[in-house]
């Protein structure tokens, strides 16, 4: 379901938004958990990670979807939000040992 909002700000009860970009090396969707987000007017400010695989594919590819999340999925998000879908793992993700995954979420 689709419902156009035009408000000046959105508060929307609860704090992850779903951001799917594509990595244009694989062809994969890659789904980023992101928990710092808020609306002004007709804008979407996204808090992301210099090193957050979603932000090095909106580098290259400049598209992205995001999607409030169900409250009835927090478990599928807790299995990728400490996941990177990065190969190259910065340090301070390695010192809290951080996989690099992929995960069904069928």
């Amino acid at each position: 379901m689709f419902k156009r909002i035009e408000k000046e700000s959105f508060y929307y009860g609860f704090p992850v938004v779903l951001m799917t970009t594509k990595d244009t090396t694989s062809d994969k969707d890659n789904i980023t958990v992101i928990s710092s987000t808020w609306t002004l007017g007709r804008t979407i400010v996204v808090g992301l990670g210099l090193a957050n695989k979603g932000f090095l594919n909106l580098i290259v590819g400049k598209e992205a979807t995001f999607n409030i999340a169900d409250a009835n999925i927090w478990e599928k998000i807790e299995q990728i939000a400490k996941t990177t879908g990065n190969e190259n793992i910065p340090d301070y993700k390695k010192k809290r040992d951080i996989p690099t995954a992929q995960i069904n979420l069928n």
